[in-house]
């Protein structure tokens, strides 16, 4: 429905920015919020509504911190967000936190490769 809709527009647009700052972000993070409000009251309401905008905010929240801090997340759940979610979040410049280094984005190239290797792995065995 619209929901997924909506949710998964919000994430997608990162893709389509270049700079932001802290308070553009968490203005991301609360138009997550007013969005999910507007789309509730034209569509049918779903429990995973909940659970797609708060995956919107949680994802926009990820530009409030350090590159070193995504990756550490990146590393903990690797399959939070899609490959191209994570490299969104590191090619954005961000002109409150610490630039993101080359190194920076080969490791998480490396940490969703590894990730879907993985889900592949566990996709075939389970076939």
């Amino acid at each position: 429905g619209c929901t997924s809709v909506a949710a998964a527009a919000m994430m997608s647009s990162l893709t389509n920015v270049n700079v932001v700052d802290a308070s553009s972000a968490r203005r991301a993070c609360r138009g997550c919020t007013a969005l999910q409000q507007a789309v509730s009251s034209i569509d049918t309401p779903h429990a995973d509504g909940a659970v797609l905008f708060g995956r919107a905010r949680s994802y926009f929240s990820l530009l409030l911190l350090d590159p070193e801090d995504v990756l550490s997340r990146a590393r903990a759940a690797p399959d939070t967000y899609t490959p191209a979610e994570w490299a969104a979040l590191l090619a954005v410049y961000v002109s409150d936190r610490q630039p993101v280094s080359y190194e920076q984005r080969e490791e998480l190239k490396a940490i969703v490769a590894v990730a879907n290797a993985d889900a592949e792995a566990g996709s075939i065995e389970h076939s």
